[in-house]
């Protein structure tokens, strides 16, 4: 097996970068539409929230998720960046990148 260009594998690394980054925006943003959605009265769906609100509130439930949400990102790219090739896991986040579109536009509705 030969190694990547440089040239691809520096392409590589900058998309998975962006998407990482990209993903981490929109858990920010899922944070701050799911508290304003909260305070306009919709409900909570998402089962883990609910059973850290349980436990801790609802307001610091919903920043902890998000921050091990984001802990799990930054994981993952720190993971994923020692691989000869970062293609594939990068693309791997365009469909979780478009789920979180859909929920923050959701909330935000």
């Amino acid at each position: 097996m030969t190694t990547p260009d440089p040239t691809v594998q520096s392409a590589e690394r900058r998309l998975l970068a962006f998407l990482c980054l990209v993903l981490a925006v929109l858990q920010v943003l899922d944070l701050h539409s799911t508290l304003l959605a909260a305070r306009l009265g919709r409900d909570e769906l998402n089962p883990s929230i609910l059973w850290l609100v349980s436990h801790l509130g609802f307001t610091p439930a919903v920043v902890a998720f998000k921050a091990m949400a984001i802990a799990l990102i930054t994981g993952y790219y720190l993971v994923v960046i020692t691989f000869k090739r970062m293609l594939w896991p990068a693309i791997s986040l365009v469909p979780v990148c478009a789920v979180y579109v859909t929920v923050v536009i959701n909330n935000y509705s």
